[in-house]
C-alpha cells in the first residue's frame, strides 16, 4: 500500500506527481476515492467501445470535483485509444474528431491539467505517410478550432513510431505534448535527449519501467542513472508540470514511489 499521506521530498518538489486510476481493480471513482491525499494528481485512463466505456457519469464528475478541490488534487485525463484521427476512412476520422470534443467537453468540469491524447499508426504505412500525416493534421485543425486556447491542455504522446512524423503537426496548432519515457527506451531513443528537445512544450511526463520490453512496469526495471538524470534534469529546469507514474497496481506503484524517493533525495 501506498502511506496515507504525501511525505515531505513529495512536496518540496516543484512538479507534481501522479499515478493512474487503474491501481486498484475498480473503476475511476473508487480509485480517486483511495489514492487522494497521496498523490498530486491522478491520470484518468478512460476506455470507450460500441459496448463497454468508462466514461465518469455526471454524478462521479461532481464527487471527483470535491475531492479535487478538498485535497488539491489535479487530474489529467488520457482519452481512449480508439481514437483514430489519421484514419483513412473519412467517417471514423469525423467520428473521433467528434468522440474528442465531446469527451473534453464533458470532463472540463473537472478542470483537467492535460488530456493525453494517442495519435494512433496503424500497419506498416510507411509508402503513405505523407497522406497520414495530411489527415491528421487536418484533424488536428479542426480539433484546435474547437476552442483554440485549450489546445495547449491537449498533449500528444509519443508512440511506437519516430515522434518527428508528427511533431510539426503538434506544434504548428499550438497543442502540448506528453513524453513517455519508456515507450522512448522501447524505440531505442535516448530519453534525456528527447525530454531535453521538447521540453519547453512539455506538460506531462509518464515514467515507468521496462522489463524484457514490456513496459508499465516497475521504476526497479528502469536503470537508476537514468532516472537520477531525469530528475536532476526536471529539477534544474523548474518543471512545474505533472510526472505520472504510469503504471498499474499496488505493488508496482509502491515500488515506483520508493525508488522515485530515493532518486529525489540524491538531488536535493
Amino acid at each position: 500500500m501506498v502511506k496515507q499521506h504525501k511525505k515531505m521530498w513529495c512536496k518540496k518538489l516543484p512538479f507534481r506527481i501522479g499515478a493512474t486510476s487503474c491501481i486498484y481493480p475498480d473503476d475511476i471513482l473508487p480509485n480517486v476515492r483511495k489514492l487522494k491525499g497521496k498523490l498530486d494528481d491522478i491520470e484518468l485512463v478512460l476506455f470507450q467501445s460500441d459496448n463497454a466505456g468508462n466514461i465518469p457519469t455526471r454524478k462521479d464528475l461532481q464527487e471527483l470535483k470535491l475531492i479535487s478541490n478538498k485535497w488539491n488534487l489535479t487530474y489529467t485525463v488520457h482519452l481512449p485509444l480508439d481514437i483514430d484521427l489519421g484514419s483513412a476512412i473519412s467517417g471514423k476520422r469525423e467520428d473521433s474528431i467528434k468522440k474528442t470534443v465531446v469527451l473534453i467537453e464533458r470532463l472540463s468540469v473537472l478542470g483537467p491539467y492535460a488530456y493525453i491524447l494517442h495519435l494512433n499508426l496503424l500497419g506498416k504505412p510507411e509508402r503513405n505517410i505523407r497522406f497520414w500525416q495530411g489527415r491528421l493534421s487536418e484533424s488536428l485543425k479542426k480539433i484546435a478550432k474547437f476552442q483554440p486556447a485549450l489546445a495547449q491542455n491537449i498533449a500528444i504522446e509519443n508512440l511506437s513510431y519516430p515522434f518527428s512524423y508528427i511533431d510539426t503537426a503538434i506544434l504548428e496548432n499550438g497543442f502540448s505534448i506528453c513524453v513517455d519515457i519508456g515507450h522512448l527506451i522501447i524505440m531505442g531513443v535516448d530519453p534525456l535527449k528527447h525530454l531535453k528537445k521538447y521540453f519547453s512544450t512539455t506538460r506531462v511526463i509518464h515514467l515507468h519501467g521496462v522489463n524484457r520490453n514490456k513496459d508499465h512496469t516497475s521504476l526497479k526495471y528502469l536503470d537508476a542513472v537514468l532516472i537520477n538524470h531525469i530528475i536532476r534534469f526536471l529539477k534544474d529546469s523548474n518543471y512545474c508540470g505533472v510526472l505520472t507514474l504510469e503504471v498499474f497496481s499496488q505493488a508496482d506503484l509502491k515500488e515506483s514511489m520508493d525508488v522515485l524517493r530515493k532518486e529525489v533525495i540524491k538531488n536535493k
